[in-house]
């Protein structure tokens, strides 16, 4: 290829991926896309349905999904009940496969226990009042030292998860010691991947 500008040619040996979600031969028509660069581009094109289109393949990315985060924030992969699943394939996801990575990763964070229910989901449905109605559900089907155990556990949690794993920020964003919010999330069982790698390097240090 000649860069532009140039009078010698480099020899070069790349792959070009170019994605859109729009209709190219109507921009082009419109005038909003150039028509050399469509013809430059369009060698192999392949057309990805939208995820609502692919409700088959939801369960696989679920499954994939859970497993990053199970991993990256320490908890047991956790299972979904057929209520959620069904939940999930029939939702319209206009975000595509990156809003079920992001509801996924907010359940994973955010549901008690080891199973994800269709209550666990009610976000989904874009109902306040019914979200709010399964949070009040649950809050009072516990005593209350559990309720506030399990608050306090899934703010950690939450932080955790903006902090990127980085217990010190964590700890400065909560305003407490990182001594004590180490105690408290070996309390909870809360075990981030850089928390784990942390401890390691100690160790072999000792």
């Amino acid at each position: 290829t000649e860069p532009v500008g140039s009078t010698s040619r480099v020899q070069v040996d790349v792959r070009v991926l170019a994605a859109t979600n729009k209709d190219l031969l109507a921009e082009i028509r419109a005038g909003r896309f150039r028509e050399d660069l469509y013809f430059r581009l369009n060698v192999l094109p392949i057309f990805v349905p939208p995820l609502r289109e692919r409700a088959e393949d939801i369960p696989l990315l679920v499954e994939h999904f859970i497993a990053d985060f199970a991993l990256e924030y320490g908890r047991s992969a956790k299972t979904l009940t057929r209520g959620a699943m069904t939940r999930l394939q029939t939702y319209r996801w206009p975000g595509n496969v990156r809003e079920l990575r992001n509801v996924i990763e907010r359940v994973v964070i955010m549901a008690p226990g080891d199973e994800i229910t269709e209550r666990d989901l009610a976000f989904l449905a874009g109902d306040a009042s019914a979200d709010k109605a399964a949070d009040d559900d649950s809050a009072a089907s516990v005593p209350l030292y559990i309720a506030r155990d399990q608050f306090e556990r899934e703010y950690i949690l939450r932080e955790l998860a903006h902090q990127q794993g980085n217990i010190s920020r964590t700890a400065e964003v909560l305003g407490v010691e990182r001594s004590n919010l180490y105690r408290k999330m070996r309390a909870f069982g809360i075990v981030p991947r850089r928390m784990e790698a942390a401890e390691d390097s100690e160790e072999e240090a000792v």
